[in-house]
């Protein structure tokens, strides 16, 4: 008697991106877990804080070659999906940067050591935006 898979409640399906990203995401953690636990002169924190630049240059040429051989229908969906995060990162961007003249200062808004991940979560909104409309 064969066990037959059981559907799986939930409909994930890890994609390429988030596959090729793994080792620039580890090495970011690693840079920041650094950064914020030890004591360093400003030269090492500085190289410390580029660490993460050589994984996310080896995503990038990694991620364009997929969107490459991506065929024609799936590559629209990547286009439509940066088309709609790219106004919505220039938007909160110009958002903080009108709150920090505001606020005189950066010091109430540490959002921007994150804002990389807005743009990322920016992308998905606009891939699952994108990718319902050709369904």
């Amino acid at each position: 008697m064969e066990e037959t898979e059981r559907p799986k409640w939930y409909a994930y399906h890890r994609t390429e991106g988030t596959r090729l990203a793994g080792p620039w995401v580890l090495t970011w953690i690693f840079s920041a877990v650094i950064l914020g636990t030890l004591d360093l002169s400003l030269e090492v924190r500085a190289v410390v804080g580029l660490i993460p630049l050589p994984a996310f240059g080896w995503f990038l040429w990694r991620y364009v070659r997929h969107i490459r051989a991506l065929d024609e229908l799936h590559q629209r969906i990547e286009l439509e999906a940066l088309a709609i995060a790219f106004p919505l990162s220039v938007a909160l961007l110009m958002t903080m940067g009108q709150l920090q003249v505001a606020r005189q200062g950066t010091a109430g808004f540490p959002i921007t050591n994150w804002f990389w991940t807005y743009l990322v979560l920016f992308y998905l909104l606009g891939r699952v935006i994108a990718s319902r409309r050709y369904r």
